[in-house]
């Protein structure tokens, strides 16, 4: 076969009917002496007419290859480094692949997770009281006060802390929410937690010393859902008015979106650790663990990532595309839409080996590190309250989940989704288009009510 350069250029001397001899230079076809009468102008337009379409050839396949280095910065900016890794765009995923450093970190934070404790307490105090069988939970922040950190601000103490002095990819951080059917102004509402949900705390600050805990109300995650500080997930406050089961999709969201803003570990609140749940179960050298559900997928209801991890980052994605294309708003597939089969998707294209789903350590894109653990070590490591027998009176017993709901009002989100009929039906779009329709910026506005005034 000949080589590529001599089909794409071919240069030779051809013998012209009137016995000349030229140079004729040509790609491909696409310039045939012998079809031309070779007298000197129709040479020297050959030669003009295969210079120009060669050039052309060069300038469009530099034009594709800048278009796809491109792509790759464009798909580099999610993810930062406070390791040490490149933090704009400049690199290509060529050179970013044999760079050593980590290339995680979390994006431009414009809402700190202390401050959001803070706002949280001060509107918990201005709004709600507790009274049993409801408590008080206190977020528990760890500080790095050693005389090398002593003279810094609390929130580089809090990461240095964290990280311990840059050592962990995951930070130290658990993040842990429970919010209400009903959020509005009131005894027990804000920051106070059922007496039975709080026995999973005191056992997380037991077992985890060294973690920070964040305990995330109605008001921390209401604040985190705002579009203003997701300028990267510009897609959210629209599809957020496509999610009608309010607690349970909108808590798959959540714990996605603190987990790529903060890192940490996030646990579902019913879930128990045992003694054989320790903080050494996460290695400081891998940037995601989780254990496997009955399905071999990663464990939604307990996983850890380091801050802007790439899987938490196409969950997301798959969440914005699932919840646009939901035919049915008032009958959400959760496990699909938000739940675990949306955190599988950014899981498997993070890690895409054929292995990805089974017990050990995995290696994926951007140098993603990530170990997970299976069905049997979840089972050890934790336990879930929900269906433990709790006193219903002097004579019989109930369980924990209807204790539940008889003194929060809330019931499991398998049994929550009758009532969102009344909340409208038709698909997302379709919501989304009646809901710019009212809105006083949809462009149609003047001509809907100038046809109506006609009627």
């Amino acid at each position: 076969m000949k080589n590529s350069k001599s089909r794409l250029l071919r240069r030779g001397n051809k013998k012209t009917d009137n016995g000349i001899t030229s140079s004729c230079t040509g790609t491909g076809s696409s310039c045939d002496c012998n079809s031309i009468g070779m007298g000197t102008l129709p040479l020297i337009v050959c030669i003009l007419l295969g210079i120009h379409l060669f050039s052309e050839k060069r300038s469009m396949a530099g034009w594709m290859k800048g278009l796809q280095i491109a792509n790759m910065q464009n798909m580099s900016t999610f993810v930062s480094s406070s390791w040490g890794a490149v933090t704009t765009t400049s690199k290509t995923q060529d050179e970013l692949a044999k760079s050593d450093k980590n290339f995680y970190s979390p994006p431009l934070q414009k809402l700190s997770l202390l401050q959001l404790s803070r706002e949280s307490a001060q509107n918990h105090q201005q709004h709600h009281n507790c009274t049993w069988p409801f408590v008080l939970i206190d977020d528990r922040i760890l500080l790095q006060q050693d005389q090398d950190n002593a003279n810094k601000e609390e929130t580089d103490q809090f990461d240095a802390w964290s990280y311990q002095h840059n050592k962990r990819k995951i930070p130290r951080i658990l993040h842990l929410t429970w919010i209400h059917d009903d959020p509005h102004h009131g005894p027990n509402k804000g920051r106070c937690l059922h007496h039975l949900q709080a026995v999973s705390i005191q056992r997380w600050k037991k077992l985890f010393p060294n973690y920070s805990i964040f305990y995330h109300d109605d008001y921390s995650v209401a604040k985190m859902m705002q579009q203003e500080f997701w300028p990267e997930f510009p897609e959210l406050a629209k599809v957020l008015q496509c999610v009608k089961m309010r607690n349970a999709m909108l808590i798959d969201i959540w714990r996605q979106l603190v987990l790529y803003r903060f890192g940490g570990l996030y646990v579902d609140l019913d879930e128990i650790p045992t003694e054989q749940f320790t903080e050494d179960l996460i290695p400081q050298h891998v940037d995601f663990f989780s254990f496997s559900d009955d399905n071999t997928r990663p464990s939604q209801w307990c996983f850890a990532t380091s801050p802007g991890h790439p899987a938490t980052y196409h969950s997301m994605l798959t969440i914005f595309q699932r919840l646009l294309e939901m035919p049915d708003i008032s009958r959400p597939k959760l496990v699909l839409m938000t739940g675990p089969e949306a955190l599988k998707n950014g899981y498997s294209h993070t890690f895409p080996s054929k292995d990805r789903y089974n017990e050990g350590m995995h290696y994926g894109i951007f140098n993603a590190t990530g170990i997970k653990y299976t069905r049997k070590k979840a089972a050890v490591c934790l336990v879930n309250n929900r269906n433990d027998p709790f006193p219903y009176n002097a004579t019989h017993n109930w369980t924990v989940a209807k204790q539940y709901e008889a003194d929060l009002g809330a019931v499991h989100w398998t049994k929550a989704g009758s009532h969102l009929v009344d909340q409208g039906r038709g698909s997302c779009q379709q919501h989304l288009y009646e809901f710019e329709r009212r809105s006083s910026r949809f462009p149609g506005r003047e001509w809907i009510q100038q046809s109506q005034g006609r009627r």
